[in-house]
């Protein structure tokens, strides 16, 4: 079985290129293997999850939302609708940038922060 990481091995498909290290190719195939990240909630999503922080599996924002979505209702019918947040919602990667699109790739050793928009002041 041919493997390698890295987003500078040959052969990797454009659109896996921002995976970097967490991208594995078998032979020849991309596969993104199962990642953890962890989660903090504030504000209305900590009240609605019931803890302050958690760990979620996924290779983006919205994987991550739907594994949150079956282990939390609550949270769900408030803040997720399906893949996505809902209106008055945000993420934060690292508490570095803020983010909406299902689509934004997350990594291993990263922290989503989910809040309502309104919160911190």
């Amino acid at each position: 079985m041919a493997c390698c990481r890295g987003p500078d091995s040959a052969g990797i498909p454009p659109g896996f290129r921002g995976y970097g290290e967490n991208l594995l190719l078998v032979s020849g195939v991309a596969v993104i293997p199962f990642m953890m990240v962890a989660i903090e909630f504030y504000g209305i999503a900590r009240a609605r999850a019931g803890v302050a922080e958690t760990v979620a599996s996924g290779a983006c924002l919205g994987d991550v939302l739907e594994d949150l979505s079956r282990r939390f209702p609550r949270l769900a019918e408030t803040c997720i609708d399906g893949r996505s947040l809902r209106s008055g919602f945000t993420a934060s990667i690292n508490g570095r940038r803020f983010v909406t699109s299902p689509e934004t790739p997350v990594f291993p050793n990263d922290v989503v922060l989910l809040l309502s928009v309104d919160a911190g002041g």
